[in-house]
């Protein structure tokens, strides 16, 4: 394996709060967790109706260790929220938030936090929306940070493409991005089927995702930010992260 742009000993791993979803998806939970697993970098999915009492859960926590990627929700949340937040959390860098919901007040939202927004597929109606909009933001010099979830393109669109399509357009996306240089953010889990099915979720390049092979092709090519496990089960994470940093000999 060439690695022209990646040095693996230094891609942050982290998880999802989604770890945490017995405990209601707690943030502490999934701290604790992040700990265990010797993993600095976190994803906390925002809920409105319960971010008063994930902060005051984590108060006294020690949290100056950890990065944080905010996963924002479906809906608009005002600046003074995500302040409360970041105070939290100074080291916040992305704001992630699925393509259909990116708005130009979002951008400035996060101009105004020094924030980026993390731009992440998820268009279950058209599979091309994705590298349409790249272009389009591209061309109008937002700056943004490409979240791939590499499983959704299959998990969407597999009741009209088959495996090696989507694997194809998985790899002109890597090939539109390193044209454009840009950095990208990952969201990995496999599964036994492309379908995505819950039950059928297993460790990492345990499934029949090709997961290696798109791996591989994004570290010949693109600088990787983060690679974000987003399973919703200790053991499935604990297991695929040591696949993965056999993968990645880091471990």
């Amino acid at each position: 394996m060439v690695l022209s742009l990646n040095s693996i000993k230094e891609i942050p791993i982290g998880i999802a709060n989604s770890i945490a979803r017995e405990d209601n998806f707690s943030w502490y939970t999934t701290l604790n967790f992040a700990r265990n697993f010797g993993l600095n970098l976190i994803q906390l999915y925002i809920n409105p109706d319960s971010l008063k009492k994930e902060i005051n859960e984590i108060k006294n926590i020690d949290k100056e260790n950890f990065n944080i990627f905010l996963h924002l929700p479906p809906k608009i949340i005002s600046i003074k929220t995500l302040e409360t937040v970041i105070t939290v959390f100074p080291d916040t860098y992305l704001l992630i938030q699925h393509e259909k919901l990116v708005s130009k007040f979002l951008f400035k939202t996060a101009d105004t936090l020094g924030c980026l927004i993390g731009y992440e597929n998820d268009n279950p109606d058209a599979l091309t929306s994705y590298t349409d909009s790249l272009k389009k933001l591209m061309a109008g010099n937002h700056k943004f940070v490409p979240v791939l979830d590499i499983p959704r393109f299959y998990h969407q669109h597999s009741n009209q493409y088959g495996q090696e399509p989507l694997t194809d357009f998985i790899y002109k996306i890597i090939n539109i991005l390193e044209d454009y240089n840009l950095p990208i953010v990952l969201h990995l889990l496999d599964s036994k089927d492309i379908n995505g099915h819950r039950e059928n979720w297993c460790p990492l390049f345990e499934g029949n995702l090709p997961l290696r092979e798109i791996l591989v092709k994004i570290l010949e090519n693109l600088r990787i930010l983060g690679i974000i496990l987003e399973y919703e089960s200790i053991d499935l994470t604990e297991k695929s992260l040591e696949n993965l940093r056999n993968f990645l000999k880091t471990g």
